[in-house]
């Protein structure tokens, strides 16, 4: 999401996009200082991030800045699950090390056109199961 604001910020000279930036680096800056205990317990600072979050979400962008507009509209729609990982503990900021987990599936996805049988999947599975856990 982070990489996106970037883009939209530099692509639009966006101050939504700057400022929806912020709030997120706001909000990495606190998860990294909360102890699990505290998940539990309202916060202030959580909650001022919330609510501006839900300011900046309420502002209407631009007609010519479809992009942009397209992913003030995603976040609008999904606006519950952007700061999950800042009421609960196990949640991480991004997605990194899913991404990474699936990466060599979907590559051996792409190099071989797809998958064709279930007893190619299974085969593949082994092979990529006795990899991941031998590195």
């Amino acid at each position: 999401m982070l990489r996106v604001l970037i883009f939209l910020e530099q692509r639009f000279d966006s101050n939504w996009a700057t400022n929806f930036k912020r709030t997120l680096y706001e909000a990495l800056e606190l998860k990294k200082n909360l102890d699990q205990e505290q998940y539990n317990n309202p916060i202030l600072e959580r909650d001022k991030i919330r609510i501006s979050l839900e300011v900046l979400l309420e502002n209407p962008l631009p007609e010519n800045q479809k992009i942009l507009r397209a992913f003030h509209k995603r976040m609008i729609k999904h606006k519950e699950y952007i700061l999950t990982f800042l009421h609960l503990f196990h949640v991480p900021f991004d997605n990194n090390a899913s991404e990474r987990a699936i990466r060599n599936v979907k590559v051996k996805q792409k190099v071989s056109g797809q998958f064709k049988t279930m007893s190619n999947i299974s085969n593949a599975m082994i092979i990529f199961l006795v990899w991941f856990f031998a590195v």
